[in-house]
């Protein structure tokens, strides 16, 4: 009950408009004979009359049913426009060059195409509904100015835009940037130019209006059917009530169907009962700017193991599940690099605290052996060499602990050595093997703390001195 009376969006209150001051002229009519006692027993009017009605009611719903044939062609050869462009851009995005010392170029293409199909769709619609409804398109900053106001002021926007993008593909075929043979690099033109044609079939729904004529006489037969049925509603039947209830309902639904053809005959403006523009082109741009994510232009990895492949044969699932069991298996390996990279920069981050260590060991050494006597040194040394045994001997072996990136590259920085440090993946593929546990509490099991290397000073390197022995001599 409420969608049938639902307001928004709805031919009903214009047809109320006709049906209403009908069904009053009708039950003004019955009072007033009621009141003078006249009554009519010929039928032949009333009979006449509703074979016209029924003739009314057939034209009004040719012209709904074609109408609506308009609106289904309209939004089929606009889904195909959309399709066709896309798929251009797509066959383009998988023609693209793999040579490494062309990846700068081929990511300029990407992007540039990205923006002139952007651009080509929304002048596309634009067209379409003959006014700006606010559509979204890509960023354009990166083209000259005066390229875009030209464009601005032509009339057919579209084919200089078309125009664009083809010069541009050829440009990149003689550049190698595009690396396909011809034959193949044909079917983006091909599609491109089937989108031009879906187009101007759809721009043809627009400029072809339902006939003049045709229009004309429904409107003039509509409006006589509503002054003319109030008057043989009120000689026909007794109610008052049912004469006014008879007539509103008849007349509304003879205007009400006109309007609904009239709504449906161009889909392209920003009526409730229009195609959604708007969701369209937010569709494309979406579509269109997934092209440039890496993982959509490049095919997933597949494993298989020899004993499936030996099979010949494919299981078979819900899709729900296999999609299900994939999201898991990916936040599954997702945790474990990530457990793994942290293992790794937490070995990097101990490595450069010995490093460290070392240095500084060696600049308070020197600090002191310029102080003592040379009969000290030899001691001295003996000592500096056991303690650094002992602080290799010390330090903890890397455990996972995730530390922050700028606490290491400060230990990297302040080291000072030029020691040539094992890159994240040797120590990832050395210290972190793949079947290793890196469960959390196999790796909490695996922490230790870290011994703070003790200062060796003048004082302490002189206390622990033997006592010299004296010659008897």
């Amino acid at each position: 009950i409420g969608f049938a009376f639902r307001w928004h969006g709805s031919v009903l209150p214009k047809a109320l408009l006709w049906g209403v001051p009908s069904g009053l002229l009708a039950l003004g009519l019955k009072l007033y004979l009621n009141h003078l006692e006249i009554s009519f027993e010929n039928f032949a009017v009333s009979q006449a009359w509703a074979s016209y009605n029924a003739m009314l009611a057939f034209l009004v719903v040719f012209r709904t049913t074609n109408a609506y044939g308009r609106y289904w062609e309209g939004a089929t050869n606009l889904r195909q426009v959309r399709g066709e462009w896309f798929g251009a851009t797509s066959s383009l995005f998988a023609f693209c060059s793999r040579d490494p010392s062309k990846q700068e170029d081929v990511l300029k293409f990407q992007h540039r195409l990205v923006r002139l199909m952007s651009m080509l769709w929304v002048t596309a619609l634009e067209q379409l509904a003959d006014k700006d409804l606010g559509f979204d398109v890509a960023d354009i900053s990166g083209f000259a100015p005066e390229s875009i106001a030209w464009v601005r002021q032509q009339d057919d926007k579209c084919e200089v835009i078309l125009q664009w993008i083809q010069n541009t593909v050829i440009r990149h075929i003689d550049s190698q940037v595009l690396d396909v043979p011809p034959p193949i690099i044909t079917r983006v033109f091909q599609e491109l130019s089937r989108g031009r044609v879906g187009l101007e079939q759809v721009q043809t729904i627009i400029d072809v209006r339902f006939p003049f004529p045709y229009a004309q006489m429904m409107a003039f037969a509509l409006v006589a059917n509503t002054f003319i049925l109030p008057v043989l509603c009120a000689e026909v039947i007794d109610s008052a009530g049912w004469c006014f209830g008879i007539t509103v309902v008849s007349v509304t639904a003879l205007w009400g169907v006109n309007y609904t053809a009239a709504e449906l005959e161009n889909p392209f403006e920003d009526d409730y009962n229009d195609l959604p523009l708007p969701d369209y082109c937010k569709s494309m741009n979406t579509s269109l700017e997934r092209l440039l994510d890496q993982t959509c232009t490049q095919s997933p990895e597949f494993c298989i193991s020899e004993a499936d492949m030996n099979k010949r044969r494919v299981k078979y699932s819900p899709w729900s599940a296999a999609n299900y069991a994939a999201k898991r298996q990916a936040v599954a390996n997702s945790s474990k690099r990530l457990a793994r990279n942290a293992i790794a920069v937490r070995a990097r981050y101990m490595r450069s605290r010995l490093v460290k260590s070392r240095s500084t060991t060696s600049t308070q050494h020197t600090e002191c052996e310029a102080t003592l006597d040379m009969d000290e040194v030899g001691h001295s040394r003996s000592n500096l060499a056991r303690s650094m045994t002992n602080l290799e001997s010390e330090l903890p072996t890397p455990y996972c602990e995730v530390i922050g990136v700028a606490e290491w590259e400060g230990n990297k920085g302040a080291s000072g050595s030029e020691e040539k440090l094992p890159t994240l993946e040797e120590e990832v593929a050395t210290e972190v093997p793949e079947d290793k546990d890196t469960s959390q509490a196999a790796l909490l099991d695996e922490h230790v703390t870290e011994p703070k290397p003790k200062k060796i000073t003048k004082k302490s390197v002189r206390k622990k001195e033997p006592e010299p022995q004296l010659s008897t001599a």
